[in-house]
């Protein structure tokens, strides 16, 4: 029975997601016949906490992306991160796979920003900042990773402001770091936090910034400040 259900929400995933497919792009049913710890259920059994105020998902709405999984991509998904339970959620017609992010490598959500999500980061002095987690990459090169870690604790029986009524929440948290030879720092998206990286060659990229009108603080431009940078180092 479960075998059929997983098959036929696969051919409803199939259908509903028109991609043009060449041979380096794993289907949805090569990645979840390759994994062995899939549950299924419908969207209402995933709204359990209906009674918590917020979300644990890294965007409550279900948005097209694609996965990688064993060094290969998929096909275009629909799918949302819950970031507390570390879960992937496939979704097509009300119907939902659950995938635990254990086993995925990485996740691109086509979004404005385009959003690129990596697992397996892993940092001495961050002992809770597991490798089984997703960071959301603001720059990578061969030596230096900026990104964005975003945390959800569920808060339980707190007192609502302003009321004596006691409510669970999700409390959500996020920090800049730069990894560098194995370890985070945390980081800004300024100029200086640009600098301290790359001491030697503070003069040079401060010119590039001010001549070519870069505010940093923008994703867009701190890595074009970033790629620049690069271009110093292994000159």
């Amino acid at each position: 029975m479960k075998k059929f259900f997983v098959f036929t929400l696969l051919l409803l995933m199939s259908a509903g997601i028109a991609q043009a497919q060449d041979e380096n792009t794993l289907s949805s049913e090569d990645l979840i016949n390759d994994i062995d710890n899939i549950t299924e259920g419908n969207v209402n059994r995933v709204f359990k906490h209906i009674d918590v105020t917020g979300t644990p998902y890294y965007e409550t709405k279900f948005q097209q992306g694609r996965l990688k999984y064993k060094d290969q991509w998929t096909e275009n998904l629909f799918l949302r991160l819950d970031v507390r339970n570390n879960i992937i959620e496939l979704q097509k017609f009300g119907e939902i796979v659950y995938i635990d992010g254990h086993r995925i490598d990485e996740i691109e959500i086509f979004d404005k920003k385009r959003t690129y999500l990596k697992n397996g980061y892993y940092a001495k002095s961050i002992p809770t900042m597991r490798k089984s987690h997703f960071m959301r990459v603001i720059y990578e090169d061969e030596d230096v990773t900026v990104f964005e870690r975003r945390t959800v604790k569920r808060l339980v029986n707190t007192v609502t402001y302003g009321t004596a009524t006691q409510k669970d929440y999700y409390d959500w948290s996020k920090k800049t770091y730069a990894l560098i030879d194995g370890d985070a720092k945390s980081f800004k998206l300024k100029d200086k936090d640009i600098f301290k990286l790359f001491p030697d060659h503070k003069d040079e990229i401060k010119s590039y910034i001010k001549k070519n009108k870069l505010k940093v603080k923008r994703e867009d431009d701190f890595r074009k400040a970033m790629e620049y940078a690069k271009t110093l180092r292994t000159s």
